[in-house]
């Protein structure tokens, strides 16, 4: 995974964003929304999606992730999960996530 990439992951029952700062061997350190640097496993990413410049600094990298975490969630209010159930369950097959995005 390449340097900058902004990532999503679950840390203690919640989604966070943050941005990859080093990737080795399957693991990253990553900083996140809240300005902490953690070090994970790549296998626990959700979604890889977008790239932050590192070069901005830390503190406008973190503001950048908090951004993109309110859109985020600004974004899931407009979800009828209920209604896209619906419309997969029944499905034979696999229905990718830009997929089901069309649907919403």
């Amino acid at each position: 995974m390449e340097i900058g990439t902004v990532v999503e992951y679950i840390e203690r029952k919640r989604i966070v964003c943050a941005a990859v700062l080093q990737a080795k061997k399957h693991k990253l350190m990553i900083l996140t929304q809240g300005n902490r640097e953690a070090s994970i496993p790549e296998g626990r990413v959700l979604v890889a999606d977008g790239k932050v410049s590192l070069a901005l600094g830390r503190e406008a990298v973190s503001a950048e992730l908090s951004r993109i975490a309110q859109k985020r969630e600004a974004l899931k209010g407009e979800v009828d999960v209920a209604e896209l159930w619906e419309v997969l369950h029944d499905e034979a097959q696999w229905v990718d996530a830009p997929t089901m995005a069309g649907l919403a």
